[in-house]
């Protein structure tokens, strides 16, 4: 059986340092969770094996560490929140909108 790893990818969204995080057996699963290519994954994504007491999820998972949204918005809570990724998503497509008028 083979083991799982945990796949850590930084991207940018909209202006936002995003970091994913995702569950994969190798870096082609990984760039399919990713939405990216297989070089993409292994030339920029950590990768560390998984304990077997560890958490195996199926979706991605992403955080933000700064921006405008917690710092001129006041949403600290944000703040190293993992959450899925169109969760995260939407929540910084609102405050673009707001900031920008969209």
């Amino acid at each position: 059986m083979k083991k799982n790893k945990r796949y850590h990818l930084i991207t940018i969204y909209r202006g936002y340092n995003v970091s994913l995080t995702c569950c994969a057996h190798s870096y082609k699963e990984a760039a399919e969770k990713f939405d990216t290519t297989i070089h993409f994954v292994r030339n920029y994504a950590g990768c560390v094996d998984m304990d077997r007491d560890e958490e195996n999820f199926e979706e991605v998972r992403a955080h933000i560490d700064s921006g405008y949204i917690i710092f001129e918005y006041g949403r600290k809570d944000l703040y190293g929140k993992e959450m899925p990724y169109p969760d995260l998503k939407k929540i910084i497509e609102h405050y673009v909108s707001i900031k920008y008028k969209i």
